[in-house]
This record gives structure tokens, sequence and C-alpha cells, in this order.
């Protein structure tokens, strides 16, 4: 499947996204503190990631 250069731009500006927020959700964790905030917008992350991949034209 050919992914066009908009696609992999996206797909790898979410991928950062999710891995940013999986790094201050670990840090978080391993300092003891709460981890509501992060783990909300890591949700968030993910669904659109998923709704990317799943409704991407082009």
């Amino acid at each position: 499947m050919y992914k066009s250069r908009e696609y992999k731009q996206k797909e790898i500006e979410l991928s950062d996204k999710i891995r940013e927020l999986s790094e201050e959700f670990d840090q978080l964790c391993k300092e003891k503190r709460d981890t509501t905030e992060v783990l909300q917008q890591l949700g968030i992350a993910l669904e659109e990631f998923l709704l990317f991949r799943r409704n991407f034209r082009g």
C-alpha cells in the first residue's frame, strides 16, 4: 500500500505525540504522582490515531 507524504507526516506526528505522553506517564509513575490528566490525553491521542488510520484518504 502506497502511503502519501501527507499520510506519513500525520502518522509520525501522532506517533510522536503518543510516545511523548507515554514517556510522561512513565515519569509520573516513577515519581508516584497523579497520572489522571496524562492518561486522559493519551487516550485521546490513541483514539485520534485509530480514527486517522481508519479514515485517512490521501
